[in-house]
């Protein structure tokens, strides 16, 4: 087997621990509320608190940033078990 191989099954089996993870946790609703709570929080500082909403601003955009993480790893994972089953049913020879 290749490294290309071993990689594209490494991709697949962490996707899968992830979306079996995001199933059972409930997390994408959890950072959903999150931001959520943090952008209400943002809009009721006080306008003259610049720092407190740059703060729960970059907080937002944090979880934004962990959310995004996630759902690539998810399409990578898919893309990796699309390649792999190519490569078994002799549709694909090489990457």
């Amino acid at each position: 087997m290749s490294e290309r191989q071993d990689e594209l099954i490494r991709q697949d089996k962490r996707a899968r621990r992830i979306e079996t993870l995001m199933a059972e946790l409930e997390i994408d609703p959890v950072l959903a509320d999150l931001r959520q709570q943090l952008l209400e929080t943002m809009l009721r500082t006080d306008g003259a608190d610049d720092a407190a909403r740059a703060r729960l601003h970059a907080a937002a955009r944090a979880v934004d940033t962990v959310r995004g993480h996630i759902r690539q790893a998810i399409a990578d994972g898919k893309f990796a078990r699309r390649a792999l089953r190519e490569l078994r049913d002799g549709r694909r020879r090489f990457f």
